[in-house]
């Protein structure tokens, strides 16, 4: 098995901490932590003007600190690789092509979160089997205990499991995997969700932390949305002839409700990696496994306040190193803010 963690631009003032937690956690089952960076420039949306939310300068002096902190951890040792996603947009056009069917310089999703990057980090690996971490996870697993081995048990047990994950909540009193109704919760309503013997079956996938069967994986690829071919590639064809009206900024200005109503009529492309593996696995009766074993669990930060950082060194202490939490974060995913600033990170 292999780890892999995906960091941008963006992780910059948490990414060091949470690498080192996760490499810490995982070195004694993986082969190999390999730290994938993203440094391609979240490109312009219908939703997303990139002049004005990632502007070249500032972009540009985060890439070369992302540099150097992915350097350092290399070099201390935490990871044993880094594999650079660099805008270049013929070896895009492979990556996109070759996962989600999309020949497509496109590095972001349609709302500007990373695409290109979770492919590279299946990509990357040399192993059969990889683990994938977001950089914003905090990750509780008692000690003794591997979610790891229990989840390569299970993909090895069912063939009809692409993927399995271990908690995405602190548990809650119920026999529940999350508190669903739960503002934060993680989980939608209109996702299945079947109890099964060791947890929760689903054709919705956690691209946030998830082990993955690359061979089982490759053999189902291009990703296909339930839209079909025909009209992603449609899709395709009409991001690439507005894109100069994206990048000018078209369709963020001038009254809300009129832009809403124009970009509406834009279908989404390219669609988020986590849409085109729950449509594609549904098409395919794949599913993925959430274990439900509590000895292994995650939160994620749904917004990142200045509280996160505050609160980062007591996440990491009391969820990530002994697995306590404030009653309010049990059974859901979303870092409970308010609850965590009362909570002693002792406890």
């Amino acid at each position: 098995m292999t780890l892999q963690i995906n960091l941008c631009a963006g992780d910059l003032a948490y990414g060091e901490r949470i690498v080192s937690a996760l490499a810490a956690t995982h070195r004694p089952d993986v082969r190999e932590v390999v730290v994938v960076a993203d440094a391609c420039r979240p490109q312009s949306t219908p939703w997303l003007h990139a002049a004005a939310r990632f502007p070249r300068a500032e972009f540009g002096a985060r890439l070369a600190r992302l540099r150097t902190l992915c350097a350092s951890l290399q070099s201390a040792g935490i990871a044993d690789r880094v594999v650079w996603l660099e805008p270049d947009p013929a070896a895009l056009r492979r990556l996109n092509a070759r996962y989600a069917g999309a020949d497509t310089p496109r590095s972001h999703d349609h709302l500007g979160h990373a695409f290109s990057a979770y492919f590279l980090g299946w990509e990357a690996a040399r192993t059969r089997y990889v683990a994938h971490f977001d950089a914003d996870i905090v990750l509780w697993q008692q000690p003794g205990f591997s979610w790891l081995r229990a989840a390569l048990a299970a993909l090895e047990h069912d063939p009809a499991l692409l993927g399995v994950s271990p908690r995405i909540a602190p548990p809650p009193a119920q026999d529940v995997m999350v508190r669903v109704e739960a503002a934060g919760s993680g989980w939608l309503p209109a996702w299945p969700l079947e109890r099964v013997a060791d947890g929760w079956r689903s054709p919705w996938f956690s691209t946030r932390c998830h082990l993955i069967d690359r061979e089982r994986l490759a053999a189902v690829l291009p990703l296909r949305p339930a839209r079909g071919a025909a009209a992603d590639h449609r899709a395709a064809s009409l991001d690439r002839w507005l894109a100069p009206l994206f990048a000018a900024g078209r369709f963020t200005r001038g009254p809300r409700r009129v832009m809403n109503a124009l970009a509406a009529r834009i279908p989404p492309f390219p669609l988020p990696p986590e849409v085109l593996l729950h449509e594609h696995a549904q098409a395919r009766g794949f599913g993925c496994l959430y274990l439900g074993d509590p000895r292994a669990w995650f939160i994620h930060p749904d917004t990142k306040p200045a509280a996160f950082l505050r609160l980062l060194p007591r996440l990491l202490a009391a969820a990530g190193q002994r697995g306590s939490c404030p009653d309010a974060q049990r059974g859901v995913s979303g870092v409970q803010f308010a609850a965590w600033e009362n909570f002693a990170a002792d406890a």
